[in-house]
């Protein structure tokens, strides 16, 4: 195929297609269930909607993937201490997600 009939890469997904993307890039088992319940219920990745369908941009699930990934720690005690630093600083969250309410 020629470089000008090339398809793009994909830069948004369905429920189903993301749930596989955040699956086979970050290991997160996300259901496309539990995509749809956080998309009315708050806290899920940023979607866009094409007609009536949501899609997921691909930099807004990585974005949200890597900020429920914990960082590498080497006991239970410290990961609970950057947790309780987390709640009481409320961190500097990633570019693009919304501010946990207060």
């Amino acid at each position: 195929m020629s470089p000008e009939h090339r398809i793009p890469e994909r830069r948004s997904f369905r429920r189903d297609e993301a749930a596989n993307y955040l699956r086979a890039e970050y290991d997160l088992q996300v259901a496309p269930r539990t995509l749809a319940k956080l998309a009315v219920r708050g806290g899920g990745p940023p979607m866009e909607y094409h007609g009536r369908f949501p899609h997921y941009p691909m930099d807004g699930l990585d974005a949200w993937a890597k900020n429920k990934i914990s960082p590498r720690v080497n006991s239970t005690a410290e990961l609970r201490t950057l947790k309780q630093r987390r709640d009481l600083s409320r961190c500097v969250l990633q570019p693009g997600l919304v501010e946990p309410a207060e």
